[in-house]
């Protein structure tokens, strides 16, 4: 989350260091505006924040990994949340109204599970949060 906020202000000090620094020349001085910079500029300003969220988004499924893991320590019981999984994987209720606002609120994401929305997504599959926890039932026997 930190460096997803430093990515964000550095974002922010580059736009407002290209909107308000660049009209301090005078052309004919021989002094005017860096085409290079600029292009880089708005590059930086343009994926900065597409990297800041896939970055959080990537801590974020990191984070429920490691939950899934403090779980199975605390309980010894890998099993017992493999099965709430199960079940909660074989539920066949669709969400029709999810929202980005609380989707970190789920278990599961209740949104569209498209490619390119896996990339943005904050909960990792059910499936593969399930098949950890078979591989740490084997590990445990």
């Amino acid at each position: 989350a930190t460096t997803a906020g430093a990515i964000a202000i550095f974002s922010d000090f580059l736009m407002r260091m290209m909107w308000f620094g660049g009209g301090r020349r005078d052309d004919r001085e021989g002094g005017g505006s860096n085409p290079i910079a600029l292009v880089v500029s708005l590059f930086v300003l343009i994926l900065a924040p597409i990297a800041a969220v896939l970055l959080k988004a990537a801590i974020s499924r990191r984070r429920e990994a490691l939950a899934d893991a403090t779980a199975v320590q605390f309980t010894r019981n890998p099993s017992g949340l493999r099965k709430a999984l199960e079940v909660l994987q074989a539920d066949s209720t669709v969400v029709t109204h999810a929202s980005n606002a609380v989707a970190h609120l789920y278990i599961e994401s209740p949104l569209d599970s498209s490619s390119v929305s896996k990339l943005f997504a904050t909960h990792p599959p059910l499936s593969e949060r399930i098949h950890i926890l078979r591989l740490m039932e084997q590990g445990s026997d």
